[in-house]
């Protein structure tokens, strides 16, 4: 009897198992965009102009940022987000530098 009882309590929680529903949740993926928008009403209360491009000079010095490599062949790499030529260069071969130290200046000619 007591076989018959197992067997028959395993057949009812292998039936209760099976009716159980799963609920299914749909998910937005959110797509992020590059572009701002503007208000007319915002355009107008910041002072924002419409005009041509022009060329002109920067009358002020302009800092970048970049990051310097060191492979195995101790050559250097050098990556900044403006493109020029390197100016002036404040170090001699193999003195040691500190962080925010300027190593040297890039002149971009337009």
């Amino acid at each position: 009897m007591t076989k018959f009882n197992i067997a028959l309590l395993t057949l009812i929680f292998a039936m209760s198992a099976c009716n159980e529903s799963t609920n299914i949740v749909n998910e937005s993926i959110a797509v992020e965009s590059s572009n701002i928008i503007v208000s007319k009403t915002q355009f107008e209360s910041s002072g924002f102009k419409l005009g041509t491009i022009e060329k002109k000079q920067f009358d002020k010095a302009i800092s970048c940022y970049g990051d310097i490599y060191l492979p195995n062949k101790n050559k250097t790499i050098v990556s900044s987000l403006m493109s020029g030529t390197v100016g002036k260069f404040n170090l001699m071969e193999g003195q040691k530098v500190k962080k925010g130290q300027v190593l040297f200046t890039v002149s971009n000619p337009e």
